[in-house]
Order: structure tokens, then sequence, then C-alpha cells
């Protein structure tokens, strides 16, 4: 299996790993992008990695957020938050840390 890049085409995503920068934590995902096929209302503001509920029926359109990527890095995060906060646009945890004078007060107690 193939480490998501971000790159890919998403009518061949079924098949391919998303593996998190920070935790390593590891799962397939079947779409990445903002505008999912089988969530016809909901657009993303960011470009995410989508994995279909293995525990949902299927045709149910349940689905889990693995997380994006780092708008500073561009590394691949998952959204524990351990690993990535979301403020506006994605940033792992490091490079918040590295950039927490750029974030308001309320969220630097975060990281």
């Amino acid at each position: 299996m193939e480490q998501a890049t971000g790159d890919e085409n998403n009518d061949e995503n079924c098949c391919r790993k998303f593996t998190c920068y920070m935790c390593g934590m590891t799962e397939t995902f079947h779409y990445f992008g903002k505008r999912p096929p089988f969530l016809k209302s909901i657009l993303f503001l960011e470009d995410v990695y989508l994995a279909k509920d293995p525990f949902s029926p299927a045709g149910e359109g349940i689905f889990l957020l693995l997380g994006g990527h780092c708008s500073l890095c561009k590394n691949i995060v998952c959204q524990a938050e351990e690993c990535s906060i979301y403020f506006s646009k994605r940033f792992c945890l490091s490079c918040a840390k590295d950039n927490s004078l750029q974030f308001p007060p309320e969220l630097r107690k975060d990281f």
C-alpha cells in the first residue's frame, strides 16, 4: 500500500493508507479533498482525508474525518489533539508551537 500524499485520484483512494506524521496512526482512507461524492451536502474548508465508517450500514453516508495537511510544513496529521489544531487552517502541533504568538492566547494553552 502507498502512503497518502494528497495528489491521488479520488477514484483510486479506496485502498490507500493515511499515516499521521506526528503519532504514526495508519488507516485506510476512501477520499481526499473538500467535496466527498458520498456526502453530497458537505463541503470542507480544507482538503481532508475521509474513511467510510466500517461499523455503519452501507449507504448510510457515515464517515470518519482522519485529518489533513499542516498548512505550514505540509505534513499529513490526524485530528488528535496531540497531533494537530484547526484554527482557520490545520497546523501540526510542532508548527503551532513554533508559531504560537500568531494564535490567540486562548488557543496557546492548548499547545
